[in-house]
């Protein structure tokens, strides 16, 4: 899995204010926090069971399964032996690392996410902000999460549809409520 690899070189060799630990367009990251109003509607994991996606009402959580931690840990763990690092060094480039691999999420709110396609193994997140005619290579405002099994990226697609159809409807509803909230208001007023 190249991942790991990649984020051994940023949490040990990239200052802070790197680009590359910035999230993508159209999320945030966040530290891992206990769900206890979202509902878990969908979630698919990747083959190799290191990193899942998951649905909510409110939010998609992209984050690092408690396996693929240890195999982060693993991997780590072969390259400070690789290196000859002493120690000290070790451990903290060690606890650093998985520190932050175990809590990092990235968020979507389901709002900001425009649509969600499967196509060869691949699940793509194409957010609010990323242009309808964009192309294919441009990679701002879409996330892609593979290799995924198709049945779940289907069931995953298919509840997401359905939230978005449930926001949209409760969203007219109440700007309709409001709507008529004020016009009664604004004929009572004028008619004193």
């Amino acid at each position: 899995m190249w991942v790991s690899g990649m984020i051994f070189l940023i949490c040990a060799q990239a200052p802070a204010s790197s680009p590359i630990l910035a999230p993508p367009a159209g999320c945030r990251a966040r530290s891992r926090a206990p769900m206890v109003t979202d509902s878990v509607l969908a979630a698919v994991g990747t083959h190799d069971g290191a990193t899942e996606l998951v649905l909510t009402n409110t939010r998609i959580v992209f984050r690092f399964t408690e396996a693929g931690v240890r195999w982060m840990e693993r991997d780590i763990n072969r390259s400070i032996k690789e290196q000859g690092l002493g120690a000290w060094t070790a451990d903290f480039v060690r606890e650093g690392a998985l520190r932050g691999i175990r809590g990092m999420e990235i968020t979507f709110d389901v709002e900001g996410v425009r649509e969600v396609r499967y196509a060869d193994g691949a699940l793509t997140l194409y957010t609010v902000g990323r242009s309808v005619d964009a192309d294919e290579p441009d990679t701002r405002g879409k996330f892609v999460v593979e290799p995924v099994a198709g049945r779940d990226a289907e069931r995953f697609i298919e509840e997401f549809i359905k939230l978005r159809a449930r926001a949209e409807w409760s969203s007219r509803t109440s700007h309709e409520t409001v709507r008529r909230t004020r016009a009664a208001r604004d004929w009572r007023a004028l008619t004193y």
